[in-house]
């Protein structure tokens, strides 16, 4: 596996940093008669402030509240665990080249990052537009990754990058790197039309697997700065609800980062509510995947947390989970 989640599964760590997913997750308050309650957090890492705001009502229920529902509703054909995804959330198949299959069903991504060629970065976002104006959401995510990877290079963040180049001994690699995405992407950071465009966003709706994926990974990329939640707190919550359903809708498709995800964010909270139950069950699916793909430490840390009772409704959760992700 490839993804950040399956990293941290591999590798049976502890993640020792908390996303703007989880931030936003974690802030949700409710005051005692219903009413939205306010939070922002910051956090600083690197000498740079990442903050987080989220709203939440009574009419917000959380994803994992599944482990609390009657059986009847954890077996439902529209929901992995409870959680009913309205028909107009839906994946389309990965784009051929963007993954590896694990089975008949299951699948995993494997592109990383921009695949565009060399040359100038506005021409060919241009030639992607029509694509993208006409649905075509594999064009939108790679808008997104073009804008992407020029927004690094044009902010003070390479800096930052600069220096791990340098601990590698890569700085000189890195140096000519920078120095050509610089030319390549200086009529694209012009555009005021292109350049500002939420082009994750746009690939998420229209059914791009990796846009989709994407979304529920990087809220930065669709909510911006804390200031830009401030202005705007109930986006978070939109956020956080639309991304579980992203992740719900691509785990049922087959996608193990899907449920490698959920997995994460179950045990350590994020988008979902911690729940030990539900990441015991969703670490379980990964490992009827692939042995490899959790940490016998992993399993002991989270096997430790629950009672007889509750290891046996994780068990019933895993086999549904698999059998949704990786059973035609």
């Amino acid at each position: 596996m490839s993804s950040p989640e399956a990293a941290r599964i591999h590798g049976g760590c502890v993640i020792k940093h908390v996303g703007l997913d989880a931030m936003v997750a974690r802030t949700l308050m409710l005051g005692k008669h219903g009413k939205a309650q306010l939070a922002v957090v910051l956090v600083a890492a690197g000498g740079i402030f990442v903050g987080a705001v989220a709203l939440c009502s009574q009419d917000s229920i959380p994803i994992g509240q599944h482990v609390r529902s009657t059986t009847s509703e954890a077996a439902s054909p529209v929901a992995l665990n409870g959680m009913r995804v309205p028909a107009s959330v839906t994946a389309l198949p990965p784009a051929p080249g963007t993954f590896r299959s694990l089975g008949p069903k299951a699948y995993e991504l494997s592109r990383q990052g921009s695949s565009r060629p060399p040359g100038d970065a506005l021409a060919y976002v241009q030639q992607l537009l029509p694509r993208s104006e006409a649905g075509d959401g594999t064009a939108s995510y790679d808008i997104y990754l073009t804008v992407l990877e020029c927004r690094t290079f044009t902010s003070d963040r390479v800096d930052q990058l600069a220096q791990s180049a340098a601990l590698v001994g890569a700085e000189k690699a890195f140096l000519e790197r920078s120095e050509r995405l610089l030319r390549e992407c200086g009529a694209l950071a012009l555009d005021r039309d292109l350049y500002p465009g939420n082009w994750l966003e746009k690939a998420a709706l229209q059914g791009s697997v990796e846009g989709q994926l994407g979304y529920a990974r990087s809220p930065e990329d669709v909510l911006g700065t804390y200031a830009d939640i401030l202005a705007d707190p109930e986006r978070a919550v939109a956020w956080k609800h639309t991304a579980g359903q992203y992740l719900e809708t691509l785990a049922r498709s087959g996608s193990i980062d899907a449920v490698a995800k959920l997995a994460r964010d179950y045990e350590h909270g994020g988008i979902v509510p911690r729940d030990p139950v539900a990441a015991y069950a969703y670490n379980l699916a990964l490992q009827q995947v692939n042995p490899n793909y959790v940490s016998p430490l992993v399993m002991q840390s989270l096997d430790a947390e629950l009672s007889a009772d509750q290891r046996a409704r994780a068990r019933l959760l895993a086999n549904t989970v698999h059998g949704a992700c990786c059973v035609p």
